[in-house]
């Protein structure tokens, strides 16, 4: 089958100082590495889509999700599959970040600051 999109939702919420960015896949994901390591206005998060009868070759459709400013922080947008395979996330201004996976086995958990004053 061909499935177009892997991901199945970005969500935003915030914990505290934090805002925790949440990127859930249609199947299961093994995290592999990110870079930069922790800043920047571009963040490259490479995986491998690893759930039964999913081959990323069959998700031949890029996609861009671009996230609206909330009150406590600025735009961004995330894309997958860029052409090196990563899920890209581009934030308007260079931000702080963390990187992990979800207990889950198919969510990606990006946590930034909240805009100050917010």
């Amino acid at each position: 089958p061909s499935f177009g999109q892997a991901i199945d939702s970005v969500d935003v919420e915030r914990t505290g100082d934090d805002a925790e960015i949440t990127i859930r896949f249609i199947t299961q994901i093994q995290y592999l590495r990110h870079t930069p390591p922790d800043s920047g206005k571009s963040l490259r998060i490479y995986l491998r889509l690893t759930g039964p009868g999913v081959q990323e070759s069959d998700l031949i459709v890029p996609e861009t999700t671009r996230l609206p400013k909330t009150a406590y922080l600025a735009p961004f947008s995330v894309t997958f599959a860029e052409p090196d395979g990563a899920l890209l996330i581009a934030f308007d201004q260079s931000t702080r970040y963390t990187v992990r996976p979800k207990p889950d086995g198919r969510s990606i958990s990006v946590r930034v600051p909240v805009l100050p004053g917010s």
